[in-house]
């Protein structure tokens, strides 16, 4: 009976320590965690903060811890066929308007 007690002392003490960890690393990554994101990721792919840090936490609902990687870049390559989308749709628009000119 007395080893039961123990065993569950300990159970509740990891649990304990685990639970002041896992507040303490949130606490900081709610504090810090757009900085962060934005350095690691979102230094070469030049997308705004914003778009960085929702496509992350994103990824990371979405995909897990693979979502760190995921989330940004499906962003990314949704942004950069956006831009290939506007861009083509704007020379089709300019030379049906030129054709309504001549």
């Amino acid at each position: 009976m007395g080893q039961n007690a123990v065993q569950l002392g300990q159970g509740a003490m990891q649990f304990f320590i685990s639970l002041g960890l896992m507040l303490y690393v949130a606490f900081f990554m709610l504090r810090d965690g757009q900085k962060l994101i934005a350095l690691l990721v979102g230094r070469d792919t030049k997308l705004p903060d914003y778009i960085v840090l929702l496509s992350t936490l994103g990824g990371f609902v979405v995909f897990g811890m693979n979502g760190f990687v995921i989330g940004p870049l499906v962003a990314a390559l949704f942004v950069a066929f956006w831009g290939i989308f506007m861009r083509e749709f704007n020379m089709a628009e300019v030379a049906e308007g030129e054709e309504m000119l001549e």
